[in-house]
């Protein structure tokens, strides 16, 4: 009986320290997991395994699945906020890379913390970065390289009936000019 509540109580730590990187669902999956594991205790102390370490880890089990809980509701309100915010609060703004973004990883945005994808991968830690386009709780963002992000968005086929002039590339430039030279 012990090793079953022992196991419950491995898999609510679990479960709680993984709601800090999955969010405010696994917080709500660890308290389901902790309520269980209360009752289970409480079911072991009815049935005359009551001993000191079995109300010591009743408590710790109470206290960490109220407070599990309490992170899982303001998550979800938070999430529902971040949500419901304009694109235009936070596009066109410039952010700080935290880590390296090869694609993914999180910027620091006006003091908040947000995921991000880098649109010309791989960033690196600590540089600026542009926000090009909010999805949902995630930011698309450009790094300062040169290159523009209006590129990659408003690429258009030319009208019918236009000539385009192509340019050829530079290697092959190079290799005209060093056949026609003597």
């Amino acid at each position: 009986m012990w090793a079953i509540a022992g196991v419950l109580l491995g898999i609510l730590i679990v479960t709680s320290i993984a709601g800090f990187h999955f969010g405010p669902h696994a917080h709500a999956a660890a308290t389901v997991v902790g309520a269980v594991t209360a009752i289970f205790l409480i079911t072991l102390a009815f049935t005359g395994h009551a001993q000191p370490l079995l109300f010591v880890l009743l408590g710790a089990d109470v206290a960490v699945t109220g407070g599990l809980s309490m992170i899982a509701v303001k998550g979800f309100s938070n999430r529902d906020v971040l949500a419901r915010l304009p694109s235009e609060h936070v596009v066109g703004a410039f952010a700080t890379a935290l880590d390296a973004l090869d694609p993914d990883g999180t910027v620091r945005l006006n003091g908040e913390i947000w995921s991000a994808t880098a649109l010309n991968p791989p960033i690196e830690a600590g540089t600026s970065v542009h926000v090009v386009r909010r999805v949902s709780l995630r930011l698309e963002v450009w790094a300062d390289t040169g290159d523009d992000p209006a590129v990659l968005f408003s690429i258009e086929a030319p009208a019918a009936g236009t000539a385009t002039n192509p340019q050829p590339p530079a290697d092959a430039e190079a290799g005209e000019e060093r056949t026609s030279s003597p």
